[in-house]
């Protein structure tokens, strides 16, 4: 039983999100800005960050304005069942897919880099049955888990980051705006595609002990843009936008370059923790969301729902399929999707008080 109403800190939220949606933008963005911008992809994420620090005061006026209630319960008592079920079943499949799309990366990563001839089912149970149970559990077991996991993950990072300064070369990064603004504007969908999901929060707040300040939600954006810029601008000065825009993962590539000494290599070990603290959080986060975006009242349907939507990741994640393919969704279906969903997922909802407080009804 999820016994976490209002027991999370928003610190803890930090947390969560630097682990998962960090991992989007750590890993899974890199190669598509790379190949959309170029030299000029790191702009893309400063501008991006820029954008998306003017939407976030939204997120916090939604919270105070529904009260902090589960967003089925507050849209369903002042607009119906069927307004909240068109509302929140597409915010649903978008979760699905969330976690589905990251249990496929984290199998293909692990079958290309390390265990090719492992069947796909045997790696893809033993994650998703974890990340399961950390759902079934709840919330807090979440931000607890991300609380211990953070640090050796933000560890790694700086390890990799500056044991690898003598192999970079930052004249790469220039010239400044070889291809002009449109280079820039190419890489935009991609990095907000990963900036935008800082909108599951709103998920969230039923747990949450209080509302966030805006502030506190623009450091978190600025938190992910650092994470991105790192392995980023390290790829770039490492490799050259030449190679490093032909990476299927170039962060993890960061990791096999590095060398310690004469006598130490292949510490490319290391980044599995990495990726899979990340990757074990964000499914996690996804199953906890599908689990209480509608309200269940028995214990064994949100548990069943948890393992139903499990299952379900695990199926597609073991039915065969082709990466160039998977790339080719992620690129012009994902990404896109991710950045209009939340958007109008936002803007929707902000309508919906404003047609609340117009009729008169407490919104919050």
């Amino acid at each position: 039983m999820d016994t976490t109403i209002r027991s999370i800190q928003f610190g803890q939220v930090m947390m969560i999100f630097l682990l998962s949606t960090g991992l989007m933008n750590h890993v899974t963005v890199l190669p598509f800005l790379l190949s959309s911008a170029g030299r000029s992809s790191w702009i893309s994420v400063l501008v991006a960050a820029g954008l998306i620090s003017i939407w976030v005061p939204l997120i916090p006026y939604i919270m105070w304005n529904t009260n902090m209630e589960p967003l089925y319960t507050w849209v369903r008592l002042r607009f119906g069942r069927i307004v909240s079920l068109l509302l929140l079943v597409p915010a649903m499949i978008f979760v699905f897919l969330l976690g589905t799309v990251t249990l496929l990366d984290t199998i293909a990563w692990i079958k290309t880099m390390m265990l090719p001839n492992t069947p796909v089912w045997f790696l893809a149970i033993w994650l998703i049955l974890a990340c399961a149970w950390a759902a079934v559990l709840g919330s807090n077991v979440i931000a607890r888990a991300s609380v211990f996991l953070l640090p050796f993950v933000v560890i790694l990072g700086f390890f990799v980051s500056t044991a690898n300064i003598p192999r970079k070369n930052y004249s790469h990064l220039l010239p400044i705006l070889e291809n002009g603004y449109t280079s820039i504007s190419q890489g935009l969908i991609y990095i907000c595609g990963g900036l935008l999901e800082v909108v599951l929060i709103l998920f969230l707040q039923p747990v949450l002990i209080k509302t966030p300040k805006t502030s506190k939600l623009i450091i978190l954006v600025w938190l992910l843009c650092g994470l991105t810029l790192g392995p980023l601008i390290g790829s770039i000065a490492e490799f050259g936008i030449v190679e490093a825009s032909k990476q299927r993962f170039p962060a993890f590539e960061e990791w096999r370059l590095l060398q310690i000494g004469k006598y130490i290599d292949h510490v490319d070990f290391l980044s599995v923790y990495q990726w899979l603290a990340g990757a074990f959080i964000r499914i996690a986060l996804a199953l906890l969301i599908l689990k209480n975006i509608l309200p269940h009242r028995s214990v064994k349907r949100k548990n069943g729902t948890v393992l139903g939507f499990a299952f379900l990741m695990f199926v597609i994640t073991c039915l065969p399929y082709n990466d160039k393919s998977f790339y080719d969704f992620l690129a012009q279906w994902y990404f896109p999707a991710t950045v209009w969903f939340a958007l109008l997922f936002s803007c929707i909802l902000f309508a919906l008080i404003v047609i609340s407080k117009k009729r008169g009804v407490n919104s919050g």
